[in-house]
């Protein structure tokens, strides 16, 4: 979900004493990572087979750009928002977060409430995002819009906000962090949202580069909602 719960997921591993467990195995050769249930990124590589081929082969995204240039968009600022106005509704499901520094597995129930909005004589998408953690729920609200023939989008949670740019497929959104404009990316992320007659799935798989102390983890996230309350 757009990166903003990987700094909790690690926060509760490295709590639990894995930041240990990371520093001892610095010294050993990379582990070979295991096998995940994730979809792949389209136009992306095979699955990287340990820490260092993750860094040589991350999944080149084709938002990926020069600095201070702006992805290409096949879609018109009206088509844009139509595809925002197909996620109002009740989404719940489970996400799950896979750390190959640590070697360890998250998972937690999701919900994800989507609204539209006026905000400035702009139409936007909120969501409020909630994960059921073993600590107990964490919130965080995004908001979403189109602006410049693009869509951008904020996530909220406490006192940090972080800013993302999409670019839209025929699949669904791929979306960055909007300083990541260099070739290797930190983060990315393959959106998809299908409706259907009796409801709607969306689901979500990428990666996040986290910096800590003590080295680099790369983090795999992904997760499956169904529509339960369309609005």
């Amino acid at each position: 979900m757009r990166g903003v719960f990987c700094g909790i997921f690690l926060s509760l591993v490295l709590a639990n004493g894995a930041l240990a467990q990371a520093a001892a195995a610095a010294s050993e050769p990379k582990p070979v990572l295991p096998q995940i249930a994730l979809p792949p990124v389209p136009t992306g590589p095979p699955p990287a087979t340990s820490q260092l081929d993750a860094y040589l082969f991350l999944p080149k995204s084709p938002l990926a750009s020069p600095a201070g240039v702006l992805p290409k968009e096949s879609r018109t600022p009206a088509q844009l928002q139509a595809l925002l106005s197909n996620y109002v509704g009740t989404w719940r499901g489970a996400a799950r977060w896979y750390s190959n520094a640590t070697g360890h597995l998250l998972q937690a129930p999701a919900e994800m409430v989507y609204t539209l909005k006026v905000e400035n004589g702009r139409k936007v998408l909120a969501c409020t995002i909630t994960y059921s953690l073993p600590a107990g729920p964490s919130v965080a609200l995004s908001r979403t819009w189109v602006e410049s023939g693009h869509i951008f989008s904020e996530i909220t949670q406490g006192d940090s906000s972080q800013r993302f740019i999409a670019q839209s497929t025929p699949e669904g959104l791929i979306w960055r962090t909007f300083d990541s404009m260099s070739a290797v990316l930190e983060f990315s992320e393959v959106e998809t949202l299908r409706l259907t007659p009796d409801g709607g799935e969306l689901s979500s798989s990428g990666y996040e580069v986290q910096h800590y102390a003590r080295g680099d983890s790369l983090v795999f996230e992904s997760a499956d909602l169904t529509l339960v309350k369309p609005n």
